[in-house]
């Protein structure tokens, strides 16, 4: 293996292994984020459906009790809290302008210094952390484009996309796809770190990325900062 091939080979690991750590740390900060939201409300969520069923991004679910022992309270399994599916009317006003449809909120996720960084130059967003009712954002023939190597670089194509920022300024940037271990997450480059300056965004930040299909059904990008 030659030095070049090592370096990247290491860069690469390094990566991963910060990937893993912002997931640990979010995953983290969503639990705290359920209780405080359990806390303020006070409620006691009802059971719906069997432990398997899929959950809504605004359902709660309950795991049922077990029978062998009934004075055990069901335990809560998980709760997306979300902020509601509403996009500010400014946002949404722009991109019904341009004659855009199909708006669908992506994800929620808290900016970490690996978005923020200039040399990534990128926002990633795992796809086991998309929405239920986001999944199919991409058509099919685009999933199979960002599975394509390029025949002369070798490296995974991508696709150009419009994304609007939090102050309705439009960015050129490529949507890519990068695979992991066990899974596989997007990420907007070419550019990013731009948008981050331009909006002053901060570790800590939590932004929402939406999706919509332009007037001649080109993919585009919004985004919210909460």
């Amino acid at each position: 293996m030659s030095q070049t091939e090592l370096i990247t080979e290491n860069q690469i690991s390094r990566k991963t292994m910060m990937e893993v750590e912002e997931e640990e740390e979010e995953q983290s900060w969503r639990t705290n984020k359920k209780r405080k939201i359990l806390d303020e409300n006070n409620t006691s969520p009802s059971f719906k459906g069997s432990s398997n069923d899929r959950i809504s991004p605004f359902e709660f679910k309950l795991l049922p009790v077990n029978k062998k022992n009934r004075s055990k309270p069901p335990q809560l399994l998980d709760l997306i809290t979300r902020s509601p599916l509403m996009l500010p009317w400014k946002l949404k006003k722009r991109i019904d302008d341009n004659g855009g449809y199909n708006i669908r909120m992506i994800i929620e996720k808290k900016l970490y210094k690996s978005d923020l960084c200039k040399t990534n130059d990128r926002f990633s967003f795992p796809k086991n952390k998309i929405l239920m009712e986001a999944e199919d954002f991409l058509k099919p023939q685009e999933s199979e484009l960002l599975m394509t190597k390029d025949a002369e670089t070798k490296k995974l194509q991508g696709i150009p996309v419009l994304v609007l920022d939090p102050k309705l300024e439009e960015f050129d940037l490529v949507l890519k796809r990068w695979s992991m271990t066990g899974c596989f997450t997007y990420n907007l480059t070419h550019h990013w770190y731009d948008i981050a300056k331009c909006n002053n965004f901060q570790v800590g930040d939590v932004v929402q990325l939406w999706s919509f299909r332009r007037f001649d059904d080109q993919l585009g990008f919004a985004l919210v900062k909460l």
